[in-house]
């Protein structure tokens, strides 16, 4: 008996399918590689935000502004890592309040509050450039999320804080290298 070799053919069937699954794999290498892309632009965004620094002294508020530490263009750094973390663009201190009991009222109860003369609530704005996560829609300063609650280690020459972020700001335009 003599066996003859069948010849394999390529019909248009075939050809589809194996269309098919190439596409497939393509997609799918695409959608993977685009997925684990780091998507976070070069850092040139000018992104201003503002921290809260509860119950400063009057005596160190007093020589911070005499030193002209919170000066406009004062380098701030992050306490923990020693990185810079941006400028001070502004400062202001208002007095602490400080909340104590209900107090009774006539249409029920408020939040008793009493103002602090001698202790500080400090806002400082700080310039900073920001990275853009775009696949969060999250800016980053040197690590740190610019969230509104968000943690900040502030420090400067002589004075370290542990601060809030009250506000954020990004610019529309980026900042100009």
């Amino acid at each position: 008996m003599v066996q003859k070799r069948k010849k394999v053919r390529f019909n248009l069937v075939d050809m589809l399918i194996v269309i098919f699954i190439l596409a497939i794999i393509a997609a799918a290498t695409y959608f993977l590689i685009g997925y684990f892309k780091p998507d976070a632009n070069s850092g040139n965004n000018d992104f201003k935000f503002k921290i809260r620094i509860e119950n400063v002294n009057k005596e160190s508020w007093d020589s911070l502004k005499e030193l002209g530490l919170l000066n406009t263009g004062t380098i701030v750094k992050d306490a923990v890592t020693g990185e810079e973390i941006g400028t001070i663009y502004a400062a202001e201190a208002k007095e602490s309040l400080h909340y104590g009991g209900l107090i009774p009222d006539e249409n029920g109860y408020i939040l008793g509050t009493a103002v602090s003369e001698d202790e500080y609530t400090v806002y400082i704005t700080i310039s900073a450039d920001a990275e853009q996560d775009n696949s969060r829609k999250i800016y980053k300063v040197n690590h740190i999320r610019m969230l509104i609650g968000e943690t900040v280690h502030f420090k400067i020459k002589s004075f370290t804080a542990t601060a809030y972020i009250v506000e954020t700001n990004i610019s529309d335009e980026p900042k100009s290298p």
